[in-house]
């Protein structure tokens, strides 16, 4: 059964002539990761939660303790969730490797020996052996929990689900088929191959640019490349090709640890696999990232509700024209979206391609385009994209489709411009609390801005996106480079 093909493509006027070949894919069902982690980190926090309150209502008879219960049971959340962080316990599986019991035991005695020191801290009079039977019992009970849907996931493994979907390229199309088959049997059909095919750019293979359609196709999770002995040709022309893509990328050979400092390879069979690109964030970061951009996202929008509704009013008797101004602009996976602002400038002088870049003192804003622009309340609409999920509250800031540097497009100015379509687009983001705000007219405003932008994808995480906020917060009455 087929997945999809992607067609051949007649070349297209006014575009680079590229042939794209038919390859077909195979119908590999996916298992999400939050399917079986999601109660597996549910059934630990509620043990976590309840259990030290358990046993400290038990010890006082069920009065007396009007904020002891609650802070114990998040301090012993917080604990358990170190202990799991300390031991990768939330981790996806990262292809062949599994969840090690002796990471889940040192985890849990990590939490009982911990909540055991706190809750005689409160209560010297709560007998020892009482308190560590309980929450022995309780991580027992979590353990079970854990077991339990690990069976269920590997029941669905064998009947043909997986979760990851793999691409694996090789020099030629029987080696990827031979490597896929050693990559699904060593891996316990953690993942499956959904298309085997020859290194794309190579004689017998597809274009490079069918390659980027493959991977944006969103029908492969991992990339493979097998049994190259030429590593240049994985260095200088297929990974440039993937670095703005969210994807991991792992050569698999039985030279590869060679390639780079053994620690960072694995064994899966009998090949080495040394990962040479790595997604931005794992599902659990993403999840965590996407639940508070969600959550800012509909708390600005309820409280902001008068605000937001007074610029518009002022917007539409400032000048004739919409409230809103709507550009194309690429985001995660340099996939096209539509980005929602409010309005600053004349509707009959508004430039949709962005081939002229808004300069400071710039005739075509409006009066109160001006102090919208000044202040960044006509970014305010983009909540809406947040919503949607094209973008995040903090990450790279999107850049129109016709946006040039010295008459070049961006991605044809910098190579390593391709690097911030890793992760969604931000309202705001580490480049802009760092004064790269404003007009982009040399090449040197441009490095600087991708770099500070490849720093926050290397560094990323909900602490950061934090600080992030806050000094987009303060920084918003005092940024001379707002305009």
């Amino acid at each position: 059964m087929l997945l999809h093909t992607l067609p051949t493509e007649p070349p297209v006027a006014g575009k680079a002539a590229r042939l794209r070949p038919a390859v077909d894919f195979r119908a590999v069902p996916r298992v999400s990761v939050w399917s079986w982690l999601g109660p597996v980190a549910g059934g630990e926090a509620a043990v976590t939660l309840c259990t030290p309150a358990c046993v400290l209502l038990v010890a006082s008879g069920g009065h007396g303790l009007p904020w002891q219960v609650p802070a114990v049971s998040l301090a012993s959340l917080a604990v358990w969730f170190m202990a799991a962080q300390s031991q990768r316990l939330y981790r996806p599986l990262q292809g062949h490797r599994a969840f090690s019991f002796g990471n889940l035991a040192t985890a849990c005695l990590l939490w009982v020996l911990a909540v055991t020191v706190l809750l005689l801290a409160l209560r010297p009079d709560i007998p020892v052996a009482n308190a560590v039977c309980a929450l022995a019992g309780g991580m027992l009970l979590a353990g079970l929990t854990r077991q339990f849907c690990q069976a269920r996931l590997q029941a669905r493994l064998r009947q043909g689900c997986c979760i990851d979907r793999a691409l694996v390229m090789a020099t030629d199309g029987e080696t990827a088929r031979r490597a896929a088959l050693e990559l699904e049997e060593a891996s316990g059909n953690r993942i499956r191959a959904a298309v085997c095919m020859p290194i794309p750019g190579t004689t017998d293979g597809p274009s490079l640019a069918w390659l980027e359609d493959a991977v944006c196709s969103r029908m492969v999770d991992q990339v493979y490349v097998v049994g190259v002995h030429n590593l240049a040709v994985v260095f200088e022309a297929v990974l440039p090709h993937l670095a703005g893509l969210d994807i991991d990328v792992t050569l698999l050979s039985e030279r590869a640890a060679a390639a780079t400092a053994p620690s960072c390879s694995t064994r899966i069979g009998r090949l080495n696999a040394v990962p040479l690109s790595s997604r931005a964030m794992g599902p659990v970061r993403a999840s965590a990232k996407r639940a508070m951009d969600l959550a800012l996202a509909v708390l600005i929008c309820t409280l902001g509700a008068p605000v937001l509704a007074l610029i518009a009013l002022a917007i539409k008797l400032d000048s004739p024209g919409p409230v809103l101004f709507v550009q194309r602009r690429e985001g995660l996976g340099c996939r096209v979206f539509r980005v929602f602002k409010f309005r600053t400038m004349f509707a009959h002088l508004a430039d949709e391609a962005a081939r002229d870049q808004t300069s400071r003192n710039d005739s075509r804003v409006t009066p109160v385009g001006r102090v919208l622009r000044r202040l960044s309340l006509d970014e305010l609409p983009q909540l809406i994209n947040v919503l949607r999920g094209d973008m995040s509250i903090v990450g790279p800031r999107p850049h129109s489709l016709g946006m040039t540097v010295d008459g070049r497009s961006l991605h044809d100015t910098l190579a390593e411009y391709r690097i911030r379509h890793r992760v969604k687009p931000g309202i705001t983001g580490w480049a802009q609390i760092n004064g790269c705000r404003g007009e982009v007219t040399t090449l040197g405003k441009l490095q600087r801005r991708i770099a500070l932008d490849c720093e926050y994808i290397e560094r990323c995480s909900v602490a950061m996106d934090g600080w992030i906020l806050l000094r987009t917060a303060t920084t918003l009455l005092f940024d001379k480079q707002a305009y």
